[in-house]
């Protein structure tokens, strides 16, 4: 998961937890729902045009080069 952080951060601003759970919204949906957990991460990469596999084509294409 390549924009795990990224995604952890935008849920905890969604959903601050502050002085009501001792970890933030995004360690207890992935503890909780995994499955929502990463269909969320996979609407999220949607929602914000991003590729996890971006950066293997470009390697990719840079060793055929060679």
């Amino acid at each position: 998961m390549k924009y795990k952080d990224q995604y952890n951060d935008w849920l905890d601003e969604l959903q601050p937890l502050t002085k009501i759970a001792c970890n933030s919204f995004s360690v207890l949906l992935e503890a909780g729902d995994p499955k929502a957990y990463s269909c969320g991460y996979v609407d999220y990469l949607d929602a914000n045009n991003l590729n996890e596999d971006e950066e293997n084509e470009e390697s990719e294409a840079n060793n055929e080069k060679i």
